[in-house]
């Protein structure tokens, strides 16, 4: 018998007791919010940390250590965009995945994710164009995997879009939370880093950011997060009760994981340095 027999067995037995169907879809449905629910704390403390990091009294030193002179108007103009529009997408990436406002305030909804998706664009062309004039600040690798995450942020937010002008709601929501994810990509990246020293103690990491970590991390931090959302897609649409039991499963202890590293970089790299 193989898992999909298993799973039908399953959830025939249901009709004479538990429904395990139910069970199942409500397991992975309660844990999907307890993901989401460290994925805003962890996100609300990075914006935390972006606001009180640069906008001190030590902004011009901030503007110094990205390669640009204290005294140099266009690289403190550049860098107070940037952390801006870093702040708006990280405040707003969150409240447009959350269904109360979507359904109850559906023009709020509608304008945040056009401000989102703007901003996501903007990021996304001037980050690359950053790095091919200045080039990488921390190693290649790390360079051409934000490059990787920058075209795959502006095909999410380009398919986002077209699939609400459609009015295809059901693929417009996925694409919104690839859109999302992807975006995420520079706070997963910090995420998954702390969890790993965390585990590991930074095995396979290097200060040159070359190390054979750091060159899974450069694609795994926007890479990663996508093909588990995949996996949750699918525990969601199959009908197989094993299969969907085992998806929740996987995404309980990836988000236990993933708790940790937001509180080893919340108490080791964001108070802190804020």
């Amino acid at each position: 018998m193989n898992i999909t027999e298993v799973g039908n067995t399953m959830s025939s037995a249901g009709k004479a007791g538990i429904n395990y169907q139910k069970v199942s879809r409500k397991a992975l449905d309660l844990v999907a919010k307890f993901w989401f629910f460290f994925a805003v704390v962890g996100q609300s403390i990075f914006a935390y940390y972006i606001v009180a990091r640069y906008f001190n009294s030590s902004f011009t030193q901030k503007v110094e250590e990205l390669h640009f002179t204290g005294d140099e108007p266009l690289g403190i103009i550049w860098l107070s965009i940037h952390i801006f529009l870093a702040f708006i997408i990280t405040v707003s990436g969150p409240i447009q995945l959350i269904p109360q406002i979507r359904n109850k305030a559906p023009l709020f909804h509608r304008i945040n994710g056009r401000l989102y998706v703007f901003t996501a664009l903007v990021i996304s062309v001037a980050g690359v164009l950053a790095l091919l004039v200045r080039g990488p600040v921390v190693g290649i690798p790390t360079g051409v995997g934000n490059i990787t995450n920058a075209i795959v942020i502006i095909i999410c937010a380009l398919l986002t879009i077209r699939f609400a002008m459609q009015g295809n709601i059901s693929r417009h929501r996925r694409w919104a939370l690839r859109l999302f994810l992807a975006v995420s990509g520079t706070w997963f990246y910090r995420v998954i880093l702390m969890f790993w020293f965390a585990a590991t103690e930074g095995s396979g990491h290097t200060d040159a950011f070359d190390g054979p970590f750091d060159l899974f991390l450069a694609f795994g931090s926007f890479g990663l997060p996508l093909i588990i959302l995949q996996m949750y897609l699918a525990a969601q649409k199959t009908k197989c009760v094993w299969r969907r039991s085992l998806g929740a499963l996987i995404l309980f202890i990836l988000t236990l994981m993933m708790g940790v590293g937001i509180a080893v970089a919340t108490l080791g790299m964001w108070l802190p340095m804020s």
